[in-house]
């Protein structure tokens, strides 16, 4: 059998079409290709089925608050806090290690505690001094070694207002951190000194 022949034989075969020739060929790679786009389809449709699943899975969850008297009490590491009344969008981590809370104008706050500083081998000072580096400049700065807590506010990088406190025990530690626009400094300054007044940290920290 000559070689053309047994081609055409392969391609009649294969597509198991009666009709000799190219034509066949022809409908055969149509075929395929229609069943490559149907399939590239499907699978396109089960990518955005599992994405949607994916998105609609919450990696946080929206803490329940009283708008006239907002407060937050952590389960995890037993600190607790109050702020002013407001509108806020109220979140808890999916690691439930605290909260972060926006007033959707610029203010973030964040409230949260951690495990065992002694771990990572950092003194209170060491931690003052890494935290000093998230300030472009530091416009306050206070230690207290027996009150176990250190502060800093300034400027970050995109020049918003930065305040941090944190309670360092040799336990746990826990932290406030505030961010908002430096134009709104004399509303938010309130909320920060109110928030900072009503936070009890958990654990060993003196109260």
């Amino acid at each position: 059998m000559r070689p053309a022949v047994r081609m055409a034989v392969r391609v009649r075969f294969f597509c198991n079409e009666q009709k000799a020739g190219w034509r066949s060929e022809d409908r055969c790679a149509r075929s395929r290709e229609k069943k490559m786009k149907t399939g590239r389809s499907a699978a396109f449709g089960l990518c955005l089925v599992l994405i949607l699943l994916c998105a609609s899975v919450p990696r946080a969850e929206d803490v329940p608050h009283d708008p006239k008297a907002p407060s937050y009490a952590n389960s995890r590491y037993g600190f607790s806090l109050q702020w002013l009344p407001g509108k806020y969008s109220v979140v808890e981590s999916d690691n439930g290690d605290g909260i972060t809370v926006k007033d959707g104008k610029g203010l973030t706050m964040l409230a949260y505690g951690g495990m065992d500083p002694a771990t990572f081998e950092l003194s209170i000072e060491d931690a003052m001094s890494e935290a000093r580096e998230s300030l472009k400049q530091v416009t306050y700065e206070k230690l207290d070694r027996k009150g176990c807590w250190f502060a800093l506010s300034g400027y970050a990088e995109d020049g918003k207002i930065r305040y941090i406190k944190c309670f360092y025990g040799p336990s746990e530690c826990y932290t406030l951190e505030f961010t908002y626009p430096a134009k709104a400094r004399a509303e938010y300054d309130k909320f920060v000194e109110f928030a900072v007044r009503h936070f009890v940290p958990g654990g060993d920290i003196p109260k």
